[in-house]
């Protein structure tokens, strides 16, 4: 059962969640498009979200919380949703074709996404990561080699060293 993960903002969708209409600056603000594209990291299971929280934090500014929706790959097909591999914007070498878009978005057929991550919150899949797990999966990539601190962005390299003094990239 494949998932497809992608990054949200928890609090606007919380009232949708809870039978509210989907609030614009839901849309706007965790579903921007691309060329009609949405971006998203593919996984096995579940038991492979980390990858995929590697795979956005490894190319973020700061060690902020984030959310992630998980989305059904069989429910996202069964909608009509066409997706298309692409490598993935991170630094983390082994996660960038684990990347894909959800293909050729309309004004309607971004309702059908808003909704598919509204059913992931209500169905409790969604997956929180704080500052601390992030900071940790970065300095557990760098001890194993997935990434280079030098890759980072610079404020991460920072928040990375202040909270892991010594810390360093394999070399």
């Amino acid at each position: 059962m494949c998932l497809l993960v992608r990054k949200i903002s928890r609090a606007k969708w919380e009232s949708a969640a809870k039978g509210a209409e989907i609030s614009a600056d839901a849309i706007t603000g965790c579903l921007r498009t691309s060329d009609n594209n949405l971006s998203v990291w593919r996984i096995e299971d579940d038991s492979a979200v980390e990858d995929a929280i590697l795979a956005i934090v490894s190319n973020s500014q700061h060690p902020d919380t984030i959310y992630v929706a998980l989305l059904h790959e069989r429910e996202v097909l069964a909608s009509g949703f066409q997706l298309d591999a692409k490598l993935g914007a991170t630094p983390v070498e082994r996660l960038r074709d684990t990347h894909c878009d959800i293909c050729g978005l309309t004004y309607g057929s971004l309702g059908l996404i808003a909704g598919l991550i509204v059913n992931s919150i209500q169905q409790n899949e969604v997956k929180r990561f704080n500052r601390k797990s992030i900071l940790d999966l970065l300095k557990n990539a760098i001890d194993a080699g997935d990434v280079q601190m030098e890759e980072l962005q610079e404020r991460m390299k920072l928040e990375l060293k202040k909270t892991f003094p010594g810390a360093q990239s394999q070399s």
